[in-house]
This record gives C-alpha cells, structure tokens and sequence, in this order.
C-alpha cells in the first residue's frame, strides 16, 4: 500500500506523497531528465504503482530537487 513518503522510478522521476484520498494519491512531482520540471499532479493508485517502483530516501529527492534549481539558474 501506498503510504506518504518519498518514491522514485530510479530513471529520474522523484515524488513526496504529501495527500492520499481513496484511490487518488496527490504528489510533488520532480522530473529530473530532459526538461526539468517540478509539478503538483494526482495519481490514481494503479498509475501510481506503475509509474514508482521504489521509496526513495528524503536525501534524494532532495538532490533532485537541487539539480532541478541549479538547471534554472544557470
């Protein structure tokens, strides 16, 4: 079961679970390849378990969400 926390893809998708209601998870969402983004989305649970396989640790995701910074300010 989906709990809140930190999860990854491990190919540079990263999110911070931050709501869960029924089946929709709510997420801050960081993409880390091509264009680096950072979004707020809503995942159905079945989406969700398909698109993160992993928990990640807060350090990650934080390393993530520095590189996402340091993209835009350079």
């Amino acid at each position: 079961s989906v709990k809140k926390g930190y999860y990854t893809d491990s190919y540079g998708l990263f999110c911070k679970v931050y709501d869960i209601e029924g089946d929709n998870i709510y997420v801050y969402e960081l993409d880390t390849t091509d264009l680096p983004s950072l979004t707020k989305e809503t995942y159905y649970l079945r989406s969700f378990k398909e698109t993160y396989y992993r928990k990640c640790t807060k350090e990650e995701y934080n390393k993530a969400l520095n590189k996402i910074v340091n993209y835009f300010k350079d």
